[in-house]
């Protein structure tokens, strides 16, 4: 998706931006950005021929959805994973929802559904220098805006948030993301998740199967606990799940 490389940074000034037609993946180069430069600055493609998402699965990137990441020097070495990306994802779907008036809602770990759809993927990641010293953060967001078309396997349940958008409503949309969250960096980063986020991840009361690679785990969402960990009821017992896919919830 294009944006008007001027027009954000008129809105943007002190943000570094870095924009290309194809990249393999934002991410991957918004590290090495923030080692370079280590300032505040913004990584986009049109299209990423390698983009990821969590524990390296590929992350379907055509040119009709937005691939952005931030980036940002930090000095606290007490940044909790977990808690950064709910605070990540809320601040984003608060802007979708306002934006496009549609009701997005959060699916632990780091991704974002509409409709029983995948329209997002978050994936935050923090980066050390040569002396494995933490230098910053990056962050991560995968939008399928308009996107409809989708390889064989993502069919049943990718989709897209809107029927159309313009490259100025898309520079906007960068824009206001990219304010928020480096403008907010102290309140994302902090010990505390937004309680926003458990009212709009789905999943709480659900019967879900969690796959992690070589095992599957079964029960009922009960929470997630101050460190964004899934807890799980099977019977009387309740347990934390610190990683893995839903990749199956019913009610």
């Amino acid at each position: 998706m294009k944006i008007d490389q001027q027009k954000f940074q008129q809105q943007n000034p002190n943000v570094k931006l870095e924009y290309f037609d194809e990249l393999g993946s934002t991410n991957d180069y918004a590290k090495k950005s923030l080692i370079n430069f280590n300032t505040d600055g913004l990584v986009v493609a049109n299209r990423q021929s390698s983009g990821r998402g969590t524990r390296g699965r590929v992350f379907h990137s055509p040119e009709t959805g937005m691939y952005m990441s931030i980036y940002f020097p930090v000095t606290s070495s007490q940044i909790n994973p977990g808690r950064l990306t709910a605070n990540v994802a809320t601040s984003i779907v608060r802007i979708l929802r306002k934006r496009f008036k549609k009701d997005i809602k959060i699916k632990w770990i780091n991704d974002l559904y509409l409709d029983s759809k995948k329209v997002a993927g978050i994936l935050c990641e923090l980066v050390t220098d040569d002396q494995n010293q933490l230098a910053g953060v990056v962050i991560g967001a995968g939008v399928d805006l308009v996107t409809t078309e989708y390889p064989d396997n993502m069919l049943r349940e990718a989709g897209n948030i809107t029927e159309s958008i313009t490259t100025a409503e898309a520079t906007d949309l960068v824009s206001e993301i990219t304010q928020a969250i480096l403008k907010k960096r102290q309140t994302i980063l902090s010990d505390v998740i937004d309680p926003l986020y458990e009212q709009l991840m789905f999943l709480i009361g659900m019967q879900v199967t969690i796959d992690q690679t070589n095992n599957l785990l079964y029960g009922r969402v009960s929470r997630v606990n101050a460190d964004n960990i899934l807890m799980l009821k099977d019977g009387s017992k309740e347990y934390p799940v610190m990683f893995g896919r839903v990749i199956d919830w019913k009610a």
